[in-house]
């Protein structure tokens, strides 16, 4: 099976799929409105949608890991979180 696609790199670990088209824009970082509209993607029950959003509010109140390598310069809000290619 072949695949035509080409991807791109640049940076450390920064890639980008020129032949993907995603269905859905979604924003940087990770909040409210993100879980809630990953959840609404993938078509998720109301019971689902309380669980992200509960584990988001502990994960809002952790703090950084003191351990292990620097997280300095880890800047997660410009993270995508979810990504949902057309067709799927």
């Amino acid at each position: 099976m072949s695949n035509n696609s080409t991807v791109t790199t640049s940076g450390t670990w920064d890639f980008k799929d020129e032949g993907i088209k995603y269905s859905t824009e979604f924003i940087q970082g990770i909040n409210e409105k993100v879980v809630r509209q990953i959840s609404e993607s993938n078509k998720e029950p109301e019971w689902m949608l309380e669980l992200r959003l509960k584990a988001l509010k502990i994960y809002e109140e952790k703090s950084m890991p003191a351990w292990g390598p620097s997280l300095d310069k880890l800047d997660l809000d410009s993270i995508y979180y979810f990504a949902k290619p057309e067709g799927a």
